[in-house]
């Protein structure tokens, strides 16, 4: 597996059509086949469906994108970092959605005036599939809450502690509310598909959706998917009140009856530098959750 194939793999998966791709590269249309075939030959999976009319990735080639994705990247930025005889300091960074995406940048500001070398790179993976990326060593840090994951090579750092909290559209009923509980929950709701969250969050929303009859109920893929849905005024949703860096177009109102979470990092034992300490420092001291200011009044939409 060389360079050459993985650019022309990432640019057919881009166009899903060999001659634009021949063009891109300035190679022949079968000049991008035979990198394709001997990269499926490689790997003994058929990456794309082809046809006369259409080209499509298969489930494997979609499964391999991301892998491709970040293998290119390493390689270009190890050969600019070895031509320029760089010593660079890497910090591979996972996240599973925007909020925690958003905590990230300040962290890195301030990181890099005490590691001028600094060279982070940021994985937004889907939750089912971060902690393999760690594991693996793709990443060297990830965000998660406590008891997510169960692997025993995992470390957990917390970071802080927050409500769960009702999320919803700054037009809803309960969005006035300082503070609310389960039992005012009600209305239409939107949860999370399985498998897409935390386990901790799934609950949480469960809880609220049971409450709930089927058909106020509405379904979102994934964090970014269920916000889409609460701001389109499907209802509430119950997600981790992570103060400042969650959605300024909606508001979270602390669910008081239901526990507070741990959110923090996760890294390898092994792994752990003064550099991923540094790293949970800071994020510690730049964290301010939302305050409940006292008990809600009954709230009905």
């Amino acid at each position: 597996m060389n360079t050459f194939q993985l650019t022309c793999f990432l640019s057919v998966a881009k166009t899903l059509n060999f001659s634009r791709t021949a063009q891109e590269l300035s190679i022949t249309q079968p000049a991008v086949s035979h990198q394709i075939n001997t990269l499926e030959k490689e790997l003994n999976v058929k990456l794309f469906h082809r046809t006369s009319k259409s080209v499509s990735l298969t489930q494997e080639g979609l499964q391999f994108l991301p892998d491709a994705d970040d293998m290119l990247h390493i390689a270009v930025s190890a050969k600019e970092r070895l031509a320029s005889r760089e010593q660079s300091i890497s910090l591979a960074i996972g996240c599973h959605n925007q909020a925690e995406l958003q905590m990230i940048p300040g962290i890195l500001r301030d990181l890099k005036k005490e590691y001028p070398q600094l060279r982070p790179m940021i994985h937004i993976v889907s939750f089912e599939n971060i902690g393999t990326l760690l594991e693996n060593g793709r990443i060297q840090l990830m965000f998660g809450i406590r008891g997510a994951y169960q692997n025993p090579a995992f470390c957990y750092k917390e970071v802080f502690t927050c409500h769960m909290a009702c999320v919803c559209a700054p037009d809803h009923p309960f969005a006035t509310l300082p503070s609310i509980t389960l039992e005012q929950l009600c209305g239409e709701v939107v949860l999370c598909i399985p498998h897409k969250i935390d386990e901790v969050i799934f609950q949480a929303q469960r809880q609220a959706g049971d409450r709930t009859a089927s058909s106020l109920r509405y379904f979102g893929d994934g964090y970014e998917g269920t916000l889409a849905l609460v701001k389109a005024g499907m209802g509430y949703t119950v997600l981790p009140d992570l103060g400042d860096v969650m959605d300024p177009e909606l508001c979270c109102i602390p669910i008081l009856d239901l526990p507070k979470i741990s959110v923090g990092i996760y890294y390898l034992q092994q792994s752990e530098t003064p550099l991923i300490r540094r790293f949970c420092q800071l994020l510690k001291a730049s964290f301010s959750p939302s305050q409940p200011s006292s008990p809600a009044p009954s709230a009905h939409p």
